[in-house]
């Protein structure tokens, strides 16, 4: 019979198994460290591996939500990433949220800014 204590074990163990299949395909884990909306780009924190603690830009266009059409970070976020060569260093692309889920930006609500005022 399984008891929340071996259940607990075997999550565990899947996280591992997942985490050691992530690095073997080059998914990394990080953390977004700034994110400009406006222009589209900002720069990730690598969290582990060899390289970890270096910096790499990222660009809109890398970020991969699940059902959103606005493609921004947050910071502080944790995602999940791979690292290519860019024009000026490394990139982070195909960023999505932690073990693929979604990005912070995939729960963003529109709110209007306009009030309506009706005309007397």
């Amino acid at each position: 019979m399984e008891t929340p204590d071996n259940m607990n074990t075997e999550c565990n163990k899947m996280c591992v198994d997942e985490y050691v299949c992530d690095q073997e395909h080059g998914k990394l884990i990080g953390v977004c460290k700034w994110f400009n909306k406006k222009l589209g780009y900002g720069f990730i924190t690598i969290l582990q591996g060899e390289k970890k603690g270096m910096n790499v830009f990222v660009h809109h266009s890398g970020i991969k939500p699940l059902n959103s059409h606005f493609r921004t970070l947050r910071k502080g976020e944790y995602i999940h990433f791979d690292v290519e060569d860019g024009k000026n260093g490394l990139q982070g692309v195909g960023v999505t949220g932690i073990l693929g889920g979604p990005l912070m930006c995939d729960n963003l609500t529109i709110t209007s800014t306009t009030k309506y005022h009706p005309q007397q």
